[in-house]
């Protein structure tokens, strides 16, 4: 199996702070979840990720209980953890984690070991990649 890019959120962050995620956000305008997905990564980690080489690896979509509102989560891989990436204003680290070895000091988002375990065992893909 491979790594996943984790980020820490800024303590100073006012959503999550201190917990570890994947780069993510919103669509913007009329975009695609791949574009959507490549461009934040690039606004987060400062990677340039050529989308034809990225593909879908995970989705699931849960309710807020609290407001409603539904969200899509979508887990695109692309190859290994570079190490040239720069971290955005928004993170103060990132690392990268293996399905299943997440040490106990990485405080992931509440859904993300259950991603990470998803991806693990359904994806050919992800296999292939070489550091974990």
């Amino acid at each position: 199996a491979g790594s996943f890019l984790v980020m820490r959120r800024a303590c100073d962050e006012s959503v999550l702070p201190g917990r570890w995620d994947v780069p993510g956000g919103s669509l913007e305008g009329r975009e695609s979840p791949l574009d959507c997905a490549t461009r934040e990564v690039e606004e987060a980690a400062g990677i340039k990720i050529p989308s034809q080489e990225a593909g879908l690896a995970f989705h699931t979509s849960t309710i807020d209980e609290d407001n409603g509102e539904r969200f899509v989560r979508l887990i695109f891989i692309y190859g290994p953890v570079r190490s040239d990436v720069v971290v955005s204003e928004e993170h103060d680290a990132y690392k990268g984690v293996c399905p299943g070895e997440v040490a106990e000091d990485v405080q992931l988002v509440g859904y993300l070991q259950d991603c990470f375990e998803a991806v693990a065992t359904t994806s050919h893909s992800l296999r292939r990649l070489p550091d974990c």
